[in-house]
Parts: C-alpha cells; structure tokens; sequence
C-alpha cells in the first residue's frame, strides 16, 4: 500500500481487505449489547459506565468530554496537513499519473493514504536508512541503558553466560544485576533486569515488558526482590554486516524501559499491586513521558555512533561500498535529528487524531443513552462517520471495520480512550519533570519515588495530581503538537 505505483493494485487490495469477516458483524453487535445489557442489570448505565471503576477517568461524561475538546483542537491543525496530502493528488492527476486515478474527483481515497503519505516523506528528505546507520544494534541498545541507569544512580552488572546455563529462554538474553548506587540507598541489590529484543522463529511477535518476579513484603519484613524482561521483537536490517535499528526501535526501547523500571523500582506491601499492576492509563503514561527522551537532540546524539567506526570490519566494508566518499559524521547529524523532529509534530497529531476516532466508535457503542437506542445504531455508519471527521477520508463501502476491532473483543471494551488520555498523562509528567533538564538526576529521583515505587498500590488520580500540583490537563499534549 506504501509502493504499488499503480492505483488499481492498491484499490484492488484495499476494497478486498476492507469488505472481510461480514459475519463478525453480527458477532460484535450481539456482543455490545450483551454488554449493555449485562451493565444495566447490575445497576450501571452502561457497559462504559461499569468498566470505569478500573481506570482513571472520573467519569462517562468525563471520557466524553476529553474526547470532544480534544477533537475541536486537534480538527483543524489535522486539516492543514491533510491538505499537503490533498495537493500532492492534484499534482500528481496534472502529470497524469497511473499512481491516482486520473479519472477520479480530487479527494483521497482510503487506498491512496499511504502511498502518498509515503510520497511526502521522501519530498522532506527524511532517510530513515541513513539514521538507521547510526544506530547499530549492540552499541546502541548499551548506551540507551548506560543513560538510563545513570540518570537513576543505577549500576547494571552483566551476569556471565555460563552462569545463565539452565535460567534463560535463549542465548539472545543478556540479564544484568541492577544496584542502587544513590547515596540513600548505599549499594543495596535492586534486582534483575533481562533484556530480549531481537526477532526469531517461534518468539511472540510484540514488543512488552514481562514481571518475571515481582516483590512484596513477606510476613518476617524482607521481600523477594524483583526480576523483569525487556522483550522486544526487532528485526535490524544487516548493513556491511553489521545489524542496524530503525529510530521507531529507539522510540520502543523507551516506552518498554519505562516499564521495566515499574518492575523493578516499585515497592509495594502486595504483590498485586506491584510494577505495572496499574491503571491502563496511568502505565502507558509512564511509558509515553519516556518516549520523549528518544527525540532529544543531546541523547540521540550520545546514544549513536554510525556503524562503520564501531568495528574495523564495518569500516572496510563502509569504504568498499562507497569509494571517494568523505567518511560519515560519527555521531547522528543535527540536519537528519532536525528532519526526524519537525516530522513528529505532524505524525503525532495524525496518530491523535485516528486514536480520536476509534475511542470515539468504542463510547459510541457501550456508552448509549439508552439500550433501546443502542439496539436502533447502525455500528458501521457510526464507525465511517467518525473516521471521515477525524481522518478526512471516507472509508471503503462496503466495509465492516467493527469486524476486525480487536481491542473492543479482548479486555478494551470502553476503555480505548486510554491511548489518548496515556499521552496526555505522558506529556504531563515529561514538560512538569524533564523538559528543563532531562538528565537531572534529582528529576528523575523525583519521578522514581512520587510515580514508580507506588505501583499500583496508590489511587494513580491522587498520586499524578501530587506529582503535578493540580490536576492534568490537556495543554502539555497541545503544546508538543504546536497548539496553544
């Protein structure tokens, strides 16, 4: 859908993709009102309604309002970049160009998103080969870690192979000892850390954070002290031999570690309540505000180093390819960090913008007004309707997107508004914590003994309004995007 220079191929594909599982739909409406049905029995009135007591949010209407305040915002700064996309199909019907429908009015179709997404990409000049290069697997996932335990007053001890016979999974697992080297905690063991982030047959393909052990406190006043995996599921592409991330594997090795400091700097009475044993939102939120740090100019610069100088082979293999060539910046450039920046604003607000719609679909149906009302909702209009205001673009008919929502058939159900609500949570916690220093260690003290050490077993409304000093807001999420 990115490459097909033929409009016919991807229309061909698109329209066939968008009209499977029919018989899902049906699947899905008995489900949502089930749900109702069930949630009104119990005295609630809704499936939304139940499913709350969980999460952060106060409230139905409080999701409700989220979502429209947020949508009024974000609309109109979605529609000026949606209309590059708009006259790069113009331009491109002028040239009479078999890669649009020259035949065709001049509004985007669902089977030309990408292809022209992909089109503008290249017109800004942003290589993601050519920063790949400098990320090379082994050399950056150490520096991404050495920042990160530094920054908490952490030391990460490599635990030897041939002591790991029998304890792990694969000889792709690196696990380390993790100590406090702060100066209240006087070298105390914190616990271990694994980390297992490359691709191979038969592994689960996503990328998570596991509590291999959690902690707790036992009757006599010690506590097992716990254990988690970094497992990620990379695929780097081979260059000269060497293996190289793509920056989206940076932005990931992030989120995860914010996770993997749940497990591990969280001390908690209970082992429920331990690591990420938290609200959706408030977990993402944690993992969000570390993402930040993969778009700094200064840490993307200290955890790179282009591949060639990181061992002699790469070099040599590095000239070869490209004879009378000037050797490449060791570092990351500041023009590529400029290119990868400017790009996001637009890229996040398009992601806002799609989480918008389908956390809109998701209250649409297990939040009616009435069961009566949700019996007489047409699910796939509501779902093209949302999609068309948020996105710009109408989708296929026919097409059954309900059909293939998995999140709203696996635990998801009223809850998709968390995506948005962690994000804003994330940039919350980043702008109030590290923006004016992000290596400030007393910050990120700060954020492993008012978010971290708590796990679950504080209310996570109460315990992000005492980090913040007020309650959260949506403006630190509007400023990252350019709206004030």
């Amino acid at each position: 859908m990115r490459e097909a220079t033929v409009f016919t191929t991807r229309k061909t594909f698109h329209e066939a993709w968008a009209a499977r599982l029919p018989e899902n739909v049906a699947i899905f409406r008995e489900a949502i009102l089930l749900r109702d049905e069930n949630a009104r029995r119990m005295g609630y009135k809704s499936d939304a309604d139940f499913n709350l007591f969980s999460r952060m949010a106060k409230s139905t209407e409080w999701v409700e309002d989220l979502l429209t305040d947020l949508g009024e915002k974000l609309i109109g700064p979605g529609t000026v970049l949606f209309k590059e996309m708009e006259d790069l199909k113009r331009r491109l019907m002028e040239e009479k160009s078999e890669a649009v429908d020259a035949g065709s009015d001049t509004a985007v179709q669902p089977w030309e998103r990408l292809y022209l997404a992909t089109l503008l990409e290249r017109d800004k000049r942003i290589d993601q080969k050519a920063i790949s290069a400098y990320f090379p697997f082994k050399e950056t996932s150490a520096a991404i870690l050495g920042n990160i335990s530094s920054y908490l007053q952490l030391r990460l001890e490599p635990v030897a192979k041939e002591d790991l016979e029998g304890c792990i999974w694969s000889h792709d697992v690196d696990v380390w000892a993790v100590w406090d080297e702060g100066e209240e905690e006087n070298g105390q063991f914190v616990g271990y850390f694994y980390a297992d982030l490359l691709d191979r047959e038969n592994k689960y393909k996503h990328n998570q954070t596991v509590e291999l052990q959690a902690s707790y406190l036992r009757e006599d006043g010690t506590r097992p002290l716990p254990a988690g995996i970094l497992m990620c599921c990379f695929s780097p592409e081979v260059v000269d031999g060497c293996k190289v991330l793509k920056h989206e594997n940076i932005i990931t090795m992030y989120h995860e570690l914010g996770h993997a400091l749940q497990v591990l700097l969280s001390r908690t009475k209970w082992s429920a309540y331990h690591g990420y044993n938290v609200a959706i939102e408030f977990g993402e939120g944690i993992g969000t505000a570390m993402e930040n740090h993969a778009w700094l100019k200064e840490e993307l610069q200290n955890i790179s180093c282009h591949y060639a100088y990181t061992d002699d082979a790469y070099m040599q293999s590095w000239q070869k390819n490209n004879r009378g060539k000037p050797l490449p910046p060791r570092t990351l450039p500041d023009g590529l960090i400029e290119d990868l920046v400017n790009d996001r604003k637009k890229r996040r607000i398009e992601s806002y913008l799609k989480q918008l719609s389908d956390a809109g679909f998701d209250m649409a149906v297990h939040n009616p007004k009435s069961h009566e009302d949700l019996e007489k909702l047409d699910e796939t209009k509501i779902y093209h309707d949302l999609k068309e205001m948020y996105t710009f673009i109408r989708p296929t008919v026919p097409s059954y997107p309900q059909a293939d929502f998995s999140h709203l058939m696996s635990g998801y159900n009223s809850g998709y508004y968390s995506y948005i609500c962690s994000n804003i949570f994330g940039e919350e916690i980043y702008q109030s914590n590290f923006a004016a220093d992000p290596t400030s260690k007393t910050a990120w003290k700060r954020f492993r003994r008012e978010l971290l050490q708590y796990g679950g077993s504080r209310d996570q409304t109460e315990l992000l309004e005492e980090f913040l000093g007020r309650p959260p807001t949506t403006a630190a999420l509007l400023k990252s995007v350019g709206v004030e």
